[in-house]
């Protein structure tokens, strides 16, 4: 039997692994230069995962808002969220009512172009900020409401990029973001309609429409709640016993 033979690496050169990389990034960086969104996306990944953070905002900025691609824009609104990203010069230092204040404002409008980008959990989050927004006159929350349910709905139903129509044949393909329906969004709408929280008037139809919708998507809690309203309906709902009993096994 020959005997093993082990070579060592020698740690002056790139070992297999890092010169694979090196080529994939390459590859990334000549697309990205050709304007495609989708290897200019995957180079902010890169960064962020080397924990490059600037040069990974940076890439997802310029693809956000120059590319319109909603993953992009989803992905910079967290890295502000989680205070990855300083929303201000000097942030720890700075007055933390003010520092919280400027993360909403800034990540609402990263969320909220990532929504008209194509990213339904862009929309959800800038839904869920539009509801929290304080708000001067009746007037103006009623306004701020309907956008966040409007927001809401979009990510519950898949959001469509809005850019689609003004990009290349090229562009418009690679860009097609995440518009795949976000069930939380659904979820989260059921449960507003149904308490009447936030100052949503309550409305158990739409309740029930799309805590179904959330739980045709698998989540058991819209599934629980389905069953609730079928087996005990409010106002607005048949009541559909064998139905309820049909949709709490799905739980």
């Amino acid at each position: 039997m020959s005997e093993m033979i082990f070579v060592e690496h020698d740690p002056s050169k790139p070992s297999p692994k890092d010169e694979f990389m090196a080529k994939k990034k390459a590859a990334l960086e000549k697309g990205c230069a050709k304007g495609d969104p989708n290897p200019c996306h995957a180079l902010g990944e890169w960064h962020q995962m080397k924990k490059m953070f600037q040069i990974a905002g940076e890439y997802y900025s310029e693809n956000c808002y120059k590319r319109h691609h909603g993953g992009s824009c989803f992905n910079l609104g967290f890295l502000y969220l989680n205070k990855t990203l300083p929303v201000m010069e000097n942030q720890e230092k700075a007055n933390s009512v003010e520092v919280e204040q400027k993360i909403a404002e800034k990540c609402s409008a990263i969320f909220k172009e990532g929504c008209k980008a194509g990213s339904s959990k862009a929309c959800n989050n800038a839904g869920l900020f539009d509801l929290q927004k304080k708000t001067e006159s009746e007037e103006e929350k009623k306004r701020v409401q309907d956008e966040a349910l409007d927001l809401l709905k979009r990510a519950c139903n898949g959001a469509v990029n809005q850019y689609d129509a003004g990009m290349s044949d090229t562009t418009r393909t690679s860009a097609a973001s995440t518009a795949d329906p976000f069930s939380p969004a659904c979820y989260r709408l059921s449960v507003l309609y149904l308490t009447g929280s936030s100052g949503v008037e309550k409305d158990a139809p739409s309740a029930l429409k799309y805590s179904s919708r959330a739980c045709d998507m698998g989540d058991y809690k819209a599934c629980h709640n389905c069953a609730i309203m079928l087996e005990k309906p409010e106002e607005g709902i048949e009541r559909n016993f064998e139905q309820g009993i049909n949709t709490g096994k799905q739980v």
